[in-house]
């Protein structure tokens, strides 16, 4: 009996409390919802799907304001309904903003079936319950008229709905790594969008929605993604499909995940009901940026959509246990995340007026260290939180390894006048009206230098994009504190550059400054940066190295040494003792991101090679001296 197989799957998965989790409503002829037993049941739960909440529309103009002691805190809080244009229509969508979310958390993307309110669902589905309890931002794709159309004209939706809750002027979420429900006609969506776009999808649910036409999974499978070398259905997403039973047409679109996700068919694990597949770990690739966990798993048995408990396991036992984060070509999964339970610690102190806050991973093997310890402080991009970049990079992977200590501080977010919410924005270009990031980072070094055995002569800097940049201005201005910044993305641009020459009373140049930075490219010539001016013209990329060579009074830009390694290609610049003090890399496939494999690359084949003599402030190159103590004497 049916009732009895899903109480099996039930218990082996672990869904504490979802012994209810057939059954599930539908529509009567009339309209109105009505509740169908499971089978073998002689207690259903009626559910009127009645909301409770009512959406907002988000205000025409916003105005926004920082406050000092909360700036990060999102304006808008709660459910709001908001306008998605399409080719054809003006459609809405429905966005739900927890009150405890931050900047730069992840978003789940939810397709209620045809004749549901929308709002309802996500009440009694449990979507609500969980965009709290995990701190997400909730997006619910909305049906016109409440039923799901022409299949081109939804997919036109989707597409222009999921650009729209990425990126706008009211909340701000990752503009990576989402996660997707589905159900019935509205999960059928999903598996279209998701096949579409692979690299945007973390994890994808779909319960009674998993029948697809034979030409779209061919001709979509068949489609080469933004890697040359590798078509749409050759991308892992992890995929939960759950069915009353599995037709011919059903077991097609599971096979399509099958073999998207790389798996051995006859490894499957059968847990009651469900059956889970999982690509095998072993790979002939680095498990750094990239890691192998394909997974699709099949549940046969009708289910309840509203068994507010089965939903939490939907998140908390498979959706956020992968990630889909940056990678070279392409987004790459990755095991979940967690700060805490890492054991980052978080630090909260006021700086001028302003509740400023960083996080800290220490090493149990340097934390009563007698030997002095390096500090690695690593800056996020433009509208960063410490936390997402933290894991994008995952340096307290190198730390473990090589006994330091980094630091993610946390930009102050800034209103830039331009209507939209004000995002975390490290000051690279000196604002009158925002406190000093420099000063910032003095505050945190003092403390760390009263808890830890910090090494003076070996504080390192690390950034991506606009953090790169400010990691870059540490060579301007904080040259006689910091040794040394390894960078991705964050090249100065040239009327900033320029802007900063012209009044360089301001900052110490006194002092060399070895510096890397690694940057996206079209090609394996310097000047050919996809981001700073490319098809030849100089730019911002060969302004900023050529700063660093008048600095550092090295070799001229065209006597640079040259190497690469795969896909790298290395300039390398030295001064007349021949020591390296400038390294720009571009990689042709890679794109405007951080991954952790150039991590270690930054720590172990440039930053730790160098130290400041505290005393006379001069560049230490792999050095045995006394005042570098990581070296064996």
């Amino acid at each position: 009996m049916k009732w009895k197989r899903i109480i099996t799957a039930a218990l082996a998965l672990g869904l504490v409390g979802c012994l209810a989790a057939c059954g599930g409503e539908t529509q009567n002829g009339s309209g109105q919802s009505q509740s169908h037993p499971p089978q073998g049941s002689d207690t259903p739960t009626q559910i009127e799907l009645v909301a409770t909440m009512q959406a907002q529309e988000f205000p025409a103009a916003p105005q926004y304001n920082v406050d000092p002691d909360n700036p990060y805190s999102m304006p808008f809080i709660g459910l709001y309904r908001t306008a998605v244009t399409t080719e054809t229509a003006t459609r809405s969508m429905v966005v739900y903003v927890p009150e405890n979310i931050s900047p730069n958390d992840y978003s789940i993307f939810v397709a209620a079936p045809s004749g549901v309110d929308t709002v309802a669902f996500l009440e009694h589905s449990g979507w609500i319950e969980v965009a709290d309890r995990y701190s997400k931002f909730l997006v619910a794709f909305e049906p016109e008229n409440g039923q799901w159309g022409d299949e081109a004209e939804e997919l036109d939706y989707l597409t222009k709905a999921f650009a729209a809750a990425k990126s706008n002027v009211y909340f701000k979420p990752a503009t990576f790594n989402f996660y997707f429900a589905g159900y019935e006609d509205g999960g059928t969506l999903l598996h279209q969008f998701v096949m579409k776009t692979p690299t945007n999808c973390a994890g994808l649910v779909v319960m009674n929605g998993s029948e697809l036409d034979g030409v779209f999974l061919a001709e979509t499978g068949a489609t080469v993604s933004a890697d040359p070398a590798r078509a749409l259905s050759d991308i892992e997403v992890p995929v939960w499909i759950f069915e009353d039973e599995i037709s011919t047409g059903e077991q097609a679109v599971v096979n399509y995940w099958l073999t998207a996700n790389h798996i051995d068919t006859s490894k499957g694990i059968v847990s009651g009901d469900t059956t889970i597949y999982r690509q095998s770990m072993s790979t002939k690739t680095q498990q750094m940026d990239d890691y192998p966990l394909g997974r699709v798993q099949v549940t046969v048995g009708e289910c309840d959509y509203y068994d507010k408990a089965l939903t939490n396991t939907l998140w908390s036992n498979f959706l956020s246990e992968t990630a889909r984060l940056n990678g070279i070509p392409l987004t790459t999964l990755r095991p979940q995340f967690d700060t805490q339970a890492l054991g980052y610690e978080k630090v909260e102190q006021t700086v001028e007026g302003y509740s400023r806050y960083w996080l800290e991973y220490v090493p149990d093997s340097v934390v009563n260290s007698e030997i002095p310890v390096p500090i690695v402080f690593a800056f996020g991009g433009d509208g960063q939180t410490p936390e997402a970049f933290a894991e994008q990079t995952e340096w307290h992977k190198v730390a473990e390894a090589r006994d330091f200590i980094v630091v993610y501080p946390a930009a102050l977010p800034y209103d830039r006048g331009n209507g939209k919410m004000p995002i975390p924005f490290w000051d690279v270009a000196n604002y009158e009206d925002q406190p000093d990031d420099f000063e910032f980072l003095r505050v945190i070094i003092a403390q760390l230098q009263d808890k830890y055995n910090v090494d003076m002569s070996r504080l390192y800097a690390t950034g991506q994009s606009l953090g790169g940049q400010f990691s870059n201005l540490l060579g301007f201005y904080m040259p006689d504190v910091f040794c040394a910044s390894a960078l991705t993305g964050g090249m100065l641009v040239t009327d900033f550059l320029d802007d900063i020459m012209a009044n360089s009373d301001a900052f110490v140049r006194d002092y060399d400054y070895p510096i890397l930075m690694i940057m996206e490219a079209r090609g394996n010539a310097m000047d050919q940066s996809s981001l700073y001016g490319p098809g030849g013209a100089l730019g911002a990329a060969i302004d900023t190295v050529n700063y660093y060579i008048e600095l550092n009074q090295t070799c001229a830009l065209e006597e640079a040494q040259t190497y690469r390694t795969g896909s790298y290609y290395h300039q390398v610049f030295s001064n007349g003792a021949g020591i390296p003090l400038i390294q720009y890399t571009i990689n042709p496939d890679r794109g405007h991101l951080a991954v952790p494999s150039e991590t270690w690359t930054m720590y172990d084949n440039f930053l730790s090679h160098y130290a400041r003599n505290t005393e006379t402030h001069e560049i230490e190159y792999m050095s045995a001296g006394d005042n570098n103590p990581n070296f064996l004497k």
